[in-house]
């Protein structure tokens, strides 16, 4: 069967089954979770996850693939299907892992929205090279890369060959692995707080450390990274600058800063 490429939203669909398989065994979900595949195209990681047992939350906008989807496995009670955008659908409200081959404009939702969602827990998402070396930090720090950095580990899993998509990708294309941090050098409980004060590092533009904290008030600034600016820092420093800023009046004027940003700019880190 021809498969009607989209090329608005990214579209490169998975030719092979062995490749599906293996990223189910790379997110290594517990047996218990439910595996999500989001922008499931043809079907194809969806059928690896059944093959393993698990159940799965198939999620497809388009039409066209969604009827394809519907005719494949609305009768299996392991799969629940989505007709809905990635931003829009309700998140699931249990421990999840995240098995996918998603069209390449949504990655950076996909990241924000649901790998810092509460409930998640591993992932295995193909994505191109150089978004997956970003999220890592191999390029400097970034908003979303300082905002995972402290609760997730992302690595490039492997670098993928572009002969077992259609159509053939233009870039170069990974698995990249997501897992939970056990132990977080900043609480759980903290995260929107420490999400509060990277979205204000970062859409106070593109300056000094220095520069950013003294219109806090806060002067107890290493010296170390004071004149650091923000892409250059490692994750480890932007958790120090979490524990120095630790004025109610500070606070006050970070939360003010978010209020007064255009909807598109604010706080929008792992939401539901």
């Amino acid at each position: 069967m021809t498969m009607r490429v989209s090329v608005l939203r990214g579209q490169n669909f998975l030719r092979h089954s062995a490749i599906a398989e293996r990223i189910v065994q790379v997110a290594n979900p517990i047996s218990s979770h439910i595996c999500v595949d989001i922008g499931a195209g043809t079907g194809i990681i969806t059928r690896a996850c059944l093959a393993a047992n698990y159940q799965v939350m198939v999620i497809e906008i388009d039409d066209r693939l969604f009827a394809r989807l519907q005719k494949k496995f609305s009768d299996n009670p392991r799969v629940k299907l989505f007709h809905e955008s990635l931003t829009t659908v309700s998140l699931p409200q249990q421990p999840f892992s995240i098995t996918s081959n998603p069209p390449f404009n949504q990655s950076t939702e996909i990241f924000r929205r649901w790998v810092l969602n509460k409930y998640f827990q591993s992932a295995a998402i193909v994505t191109q090279h150089q978004f997956a070396r970003k999220m890592a930090g191999d390029f400097g720090a970034t908003k979303i890369s300082t905002a995972l950095s402290p609760f997730r580990k992302i690595t490039v899993s492997e670098v993928l060959p572009k002969s077992i998509f259609h159509p053939r990708p233009n870039v170069p294309v990974s698995m990249t692995h997501v897992e939970c941090i056990e132990n977080p050098i900043i609480p759980w409980s903290e995260r929107k707080k420490y999400w509060l004060l990277v979205n204000y590092l970062f859409e106070c533009g593109p300056t000094t450390v220095r520069k950013i904290l003294t219109l806090l008030n806060i002067s107890n600034i290493p010296k170390h990274i004071g004149e650091y600016r923000l892409r250059d820092l490692h994750p480890q420093q932007v958790v120090d600058l979490y524990r120095i800023v630790d004025t109610p009046a500070a606070w006050k004027r970070i939360r003010s800063f978010d209020r007064q940003l255009p909807e598109n700019r604010r706080l929008r880190f792992g939401v539901d």
